[in-house]
């Protein structure tokens, strides 16, 4: 994670992702959809959130909460430019309530 308070923002390259569906791309459409990373919501990919302790994700997702920022960059999808905190909120909602 990276924040840059001058611009509101929050950097979260992979962790997030929201894959628009490809042309002609039936099987990474599926496993996008599969993985729970898939266009307009997008998420956390299930083997991620799997792999990953609900109790210290929670904890780091709080943190970031609590910082002031408005805007989401990910590497994988279109960028959140306003109310990022509840785009984040329903991302995690897996781990647990924010």
């Amino acid at each position: 994670f990276f924040y840059h308070p001058a611009s509101r923002t929050v950097v979260m390259g992979d962790l997030i992702q929201n894959n628009k569906r490809l042309q002609g791309g039936l099987f990474t459409n599926l496993v996008f959809k599969m993985l729970g990373v898939s266009y307009p919501g997008g998420g956390v990919a299930w083997d991620l959130r799997v792999s990953s302790s609900k109790v210290k994700t929670k904890a780091s997702i709080d943190k970031i909460l609590s910082w002031d920022f408005d805007k989401l960059i990910i590497a994988h999808g279109p960028c959140v430019m306003n109310d990022a905190k509840e785009y984040i909120k329903q991302a995690f909602s897996w781990a647990g309530p924010q």
